[in-house]
């Protein structure tokens, strides 16, 4: 599939000299993008210092749907760590089967700043009446909650009454993953 491996490519699985092969080799991309970008490609210098970041800036501004990619790659992690989220409500799944994130976390490449991001998932939820503690993220010790309405919340939110992160944990690791992109 074409568009995987533009993900690939934005995902950090495919080198840049890989890339631009793929681009030179792969007339039917032209199809899919259009004359003008694929002869944007095509004539590219990918020989620049900042050639990677700026091809990448290209692809994400007119080829690339950031929320599409953004959802490729929560299906890719979540597939990759063998997490089936539960259809029923987190909190309760969660409370039933507390190692079900045993061992699991994920890493993913921002590819602006260079940054890694990772969320640690908790060997074992525990939780108290109120909320589940899932994992922390980011080594900086944001922890990651679920309450009895499957909201997840931000451990300092609570203490400030904020609003919530996100409605569901797909959502939470989309707003991490958008905040580093």
């Amino acid at each position: 599939m074409l568009i995987e491996k533009l993900y690939k490519f934005l995902d950090g699985d495919t080198s840049l000299s890989q890339f631009e092969d793929w681009v030179y080799r792969c007339v039917e991309l032209e199809e899919l993008i259009g004359e003008e970008h694929y002869r944007f490609l095509l004539v590219f210098n990918y020989n620049n210092r900042n050639s990677e970041l700026n091809i990448k800036d290209f692809i994400f501004a007119n080829i690339i749907n950031k929320e599409e990619f953004i959802d490729w790659k929560i299906d890719t992690l979540l597939s990759s760590h063998k997490i089936k989220l539960p259809d029923e409500n987190l909190f309760l799944y969660a409370k039933q089967n507390p190692s079900f994130l045993k061992g699991k976390q994920f890493k993913f490449q921002s590819y602006r700043a260079g940054i890694e991001v990772e969320i640690l998932w908790a060997e074992k939820i525990y939780s108290d009446d109120e909320y589940l503690y899932l994992g922390t993220y980011e080594k900086t010790y944001i922890d990651l909650l679920v309450n009895k309405e499957d909201e997840i919340w931000i451990d300092y939110n609570i203490i400030d009454k904020k609003e919530f992160f996100a409605k569901d944990i797909k959502e939470a690791i989309r707003k991490i993953f958008s905040q580093k992109i």
